[in-house]
């Protein structure tokens, strides 16, 4: 027997599955990832869900006596069905309190961790296809230890130069 478990809100329990995957939703079967089926051929628990497969985001690069990202709000790009939930800054490999008057400082080094939770209905691809901040790869982890749930994305931003110019 088929039970179908529809984690997006605004959809009904379907017989013809494919027609939900092949709109950009996953499908598993007993907590398998599967092609699409119809209720009639697949047997067990059944979740559909739309899945989030790229996360490509960002914030302000350090730029001697700039202001770094220092809220949620200024992370940019964020994909649908997800939500920033922290942000973290690291100066010289140290965390960096934000106060208000910080500002980059040339000759530096600066890493951002920022976590991402996903919306009720919505899942993280385990992997993600794509993970950048500022266009650099990002080390991924698991948030809480669920990456379906949630992700914390960590760069090496390098080190703070100058001038606008001299950034990568």
């Amino acid at each position: 027997e088929c039970h179908v478990v529809c984690l997006l809100p605004t959809l009904e329990k379907a017989l013809e599955l494919d027609e939900y995957v092949a709109n950009g939703y996953a499908m598993t079967v007993n907590g398998v990832k599967t092609d699409p089926a119809t209720c009639g051929t697949t047997n067990g628990y059944v979740e559909v869900y739309e899945a989030i497969t790229e996360v490509d985001i960002h914030v302000n690069s350090p730029v001697a006596g700039k202001s770094p990202a220092m809220y949620l709000e200024e992370v940019y790009m964020v994909p649908e069905g997800c939500t920033v939930t922290d942000l973290v800054w690291y100066e010289n490999d140290q965390p960096w309190y934000m106060n208000g008057g910080n500002r980059f400082e040339a000759g530096n080094t600066y890493k951002v961790e920022i976590t991402l939770v996903a919306d009720e209905g919505i899942k993280f691809a385990a992997p993600l296809t794509s993970a950048t901040i500022n266009y650099k790869d990002a080390e991924v982890s698991a948030f809480n230890g669920n990456a379906e749930k949630g992700v914390t994305l960590t760069v090496d931003l390098g080190t703070c130069s100058n001038t606008v110019s001299e950034v990568a």
